[in-house]
């Protein structure tokens, strides 16, 4: 199914097909937060090559990635995910969509050494409330955490 397992079965592929997907580096992020990119062969040399788009954010302790303008199409019900990478220590999170918090277990993604993001999990949040049109946003918090998180991109559907 999806080369990156994201998708294990063809139900998931159907489920996941119909979303929009918004590169973190495209995005604003506070001074707690850094942009690693290959404009200056960062993400090449101490990375890897499965970021998608070759840029991600690292948000630091109390690092926050905001999405703007985010299209929820007539409104209602949807889903996001988060293609995230961490150094492999239990964590907390938060992800905040239109004002509604939810928290959520950061868990390692089998880097090695533990300070290189190579290895992305997806994460996958059921049920978000979406305002119609673009008036929606999402946030990304690195709160309470002394780990980073590297955020590559959301999927919204």
């Amino acid at each position: 199914y999806f080369h990156d397992g994201s998708a294990a079965n063809l139900e998931d592929v159907f489920r996941m097909a119909a979303g929009v997907t918004h590169q973190a580096e495209n995005q604003i992020w506070n001074a707690q937060s850094v942009l690693h990119s290959d404009a200056n062969f960062d993400v090449y040399i101490n990375y890897d090559r499965t970021v998608r788009n070759r840029a991600f954010v690292q948000l630091n302790q109390d690092g926050l990635l905001t999405f703007s303008n985010i299209d929820g199409g007539a409104g209602g019900t949807g889903h996001l995910e988060i293609r995230y990478s961490s150094p492999g220590f239990h964590s907390l999170a938060i992800v905040r969509v239109n004002g509604a918090e939810q928290t959520f277990n950061v868990q390692g993604t089998g880097n090695f050494p533990t300070w290189r993001l190579t290895g992305w999990f997806t994460i996958r949040f059921e049920n978000i409330q979406l305002n119609p049109g673009t008036a929606n946003t999402i946030e990304i918090i690195n709160q309470h955490s002394y780990h980073y998180l590297g955020i590559d991109e959301i999927t919204v559907s």
